[in-house]
């Protein structure tokens, strides 16, 4: 009886300790500020984190009617996908400020962790409940392993990934998706930049021109034809001067 009881109250001091410590990792994350969804059109935005708490972060990233994030933490498994920055370094935070995009888009965040393939198939099955159809990938975070990704890119059609890449001779592991985009450009940062900035103009764009919303398969095809296939194209220019 008494070996009985001295078993039970250490399974339930393990028991506390382990919610204890679940607690305690839970926390280790900083709330979001609080604020409004910045409007504009939907677009994911494949990371390894961001510091959701930078001003210029926040204003930036969708939110739902109650002001809370759309987002998700596919590694941890929680809403709050958040990595601390790191000042004079680039990173996906760096990429967020560079793009002009309060009016214009409302980003969707994803976290990965590249050396976690399945973290990527976590990613894009929540982002296929989003309102986000345009997902754009970074170079720097790109997967180790590009399997899991692709068997997941062929179960949700209706989102179109923007793969920011470094030019390369070789064919590139995605390059055989229908539903993927590859921008090259001579390093990764600048592919990167070069990604969300197109994808952020054109949405813009083609909201301003065609007076709405333009979330779904239907953009995602517009934006193929318009831009990404072809960047010089005369119809992705003349688009682009209506709302320069």
């Amino acid at each position: 009886m008494v070996m009985r009881d001295r078993i039970g109250a250490g399974a339930l001091a393990l028991l506390l300790t382990y919610v204890a410590a679940a607690a305690q990792s839970s926390t280790m994350k900083p709330r979001p500020p609080v604020g409004v969804d910045p409007g504009g059109t939907a677009i994911g935005l494949i990371t390894t984190g961001i510091d959701y708490t930078l001003p210029h972060v926040a204003r930036c990233l969708a939110r739902d009617g109650e002001g809370r994030l759309i987002a998700w933490d596919a590694v941890d498994r929680d809403p709050l996908p958040y990595r601390p920055s790191t000042a004079g370094m680039f990173d996906d935070n760096t990429l967020i400020l560079a793009v002009n995009c309060e009016g214009r888009a409302r980003i969707v965040i994803a976290r990965v962790d590249p050396a976690n393939p399945i973290s990527f198939s976590r990613a894009l099955a929540f982002l296929a409940t989003t309102p986000a159809r345009i997902i754009v990938l970074p170079a720097r975070n790109a997967p180790v392993d590009w399997g899991p990704f692709a068997m997941a890119l062929a179960a949700f059609k209706q989102l179109h990934v923007a793969v920011a890449t470094i030019e390369q001779a070789a064919p590139h592991p995605a390059s055989a998706q229908p539903n993927v985009t590859l921008l090259p450009a001579a390093t990764a940062d600048q592919a990167s930049l070069i990604a969300l900035a197109h994808v952020v103009m054109l949405v813009a764009c083609n909201a301003k021109a065609r007076d709405t919303s333009l979330d779904g398969a239907a953009l995602a095809s517009l934006m193929t034809e318009q831009l990404f296939r072809s960047p010089a194209a005369p119809v992705g220019t003349r688009l682009l001067q209506k709302c320069l």
